[in-house]
């Protein structure tokens, strides 16, 4: 179950870095069709992948940022 858990996450690693390259050249995300080309894997696990990469995304996004406190003025 261990290798499982960390195949699926050196996957997940690798979709994250070509994604991230493929906004550098394409200014758009990577489809599954062009992830499944370049990781060599098939096409539900491709598909697995951007749905992952999406909603991780998303997450991001949704999360609140904690903004920085004003800096005290002077008296």
């Amino acid at each position: 179950m261990d290798r499982r858990l960390s195949a699926h996450q050196d996957l997940l690693h690798r979709a994250r870095a070509e994604d991230a390259l493929h906004w550098q050249h394409h200014h758009r995300p990577i489809s599954a069709d062009t992830l499944r080309k370049r990781l060599h894997i098939g096409t539900t696990t491709a598909r697995s992948l951007v749905t992952q990469l999406r909603t991780d995304t998303h997450a991001r996004l949704d999360t609140p940022h904690h903004e920085p406190e004003p800096l005290p003025t002077p008296p």
